[in-house]
């Protein structure tokens, strides 16, 4: 049995993230381009180089009806944190969440990303694989505290319990929102260099010119996608 390696880091609201990373072992992490699994990413990589902690990361993507630019975002991030940390993933693990049905439930979309993950980590030998999923803002922070597809069981104690329980998912983020998010990435020092190669948006590919823009670029006030608005919660005044 492997060893974890326990990295804590304090922000500066006196909050504290704790990761637990088994040495010498493959895990997953769980990419998608955006802010949250960007920095989950960063922290796995920079802790297991300078810790020397022999252990290998298979990133691991999907690509979602809404969001066709994950692979391509994934991908910057994925060559800066190799080029700030100098540590070198696995082969980057990508599959489609299917494009063709329009009207898939959450349920389906939960059910279908199991399938593969649980596929990867049985052909990759990965007994536990991160995830950044994070916590919703406070009520009237932002518009709604629904995500988008996704429930507001983010809120639920019970739900909460069991996603830090887990023994093949690790989900250090559970318990912290954006804003949260965004002061990890200032005590880390990597806001100027990861955080702008990050999107959440889900404005289409013509209104945001291939995925280039958000919509602060492009909506009316007030308009903006729930996670357009969710990230400026988090990232306003500190970029």
């Amino acid at each position: 049995m492997s060893e974890i390696f326990e990295k804590r880091i304090k922000i500066e609201n006196g909050k504290e993230f704790v990761f637990s990373i088994p040495s010498n072992e493959n895990i997953g992490c769980m990419i998608s381009g955006g802010a949250d699994s960007a920095i989950l990413t960063y922290v796995l990589a920079q802790t297991i180089r300078e810790e020397n902690l022999g252990s290998k990361i298979y990133p691991i993507t999907a690509e979602l009806l809404k969001r066709p630019f994950n692979i391509r975002y994934s991908h910057e991030v994925l060559k800066k944190v190799c080029d700030l940390t100098g540590f070198q993933f696995e082969p980057h693990l990508i599959f489609p969440v299917p494009n063709y049905h329009d009207d898939m439930t959450p349920e389906m979309r939960t059910e279908t990303m199991k399938f593969y993950v649980t596929f990867f980590q049985t052909a990759h030998s990965i007994p536990k694989v991160f995830n950044g999923i994070t916590a919703n803002p406070p009520i009237g922070a932002v518009s709604s505290t629904e995500r988008g597809m996704r429930p507001a069981d983010r809120d639920d104690p019970e739900t909460l319990k069991e996603r830090e329980t887990k023994k093949t998912v690790s989900m250090p983020f559970v318990r912290f929102d954006k804003r949260d998010i965004a002061l990890l990435y200032k005590k880390l020092g990597v806001i100027h260099q990861i955080f702008p190669l990050t999107r959440s948006c889900e404005g289409d590919a013509q209104e945001s010119e291939s995925f280039t823009k958000d919509c602060f670029d492009f909506r009316p006030s007030g308009e903006e996608c729930w996670w357009c608005k969710e990230r400026a919660y988090g990232f306003e005044g500190l970029i």
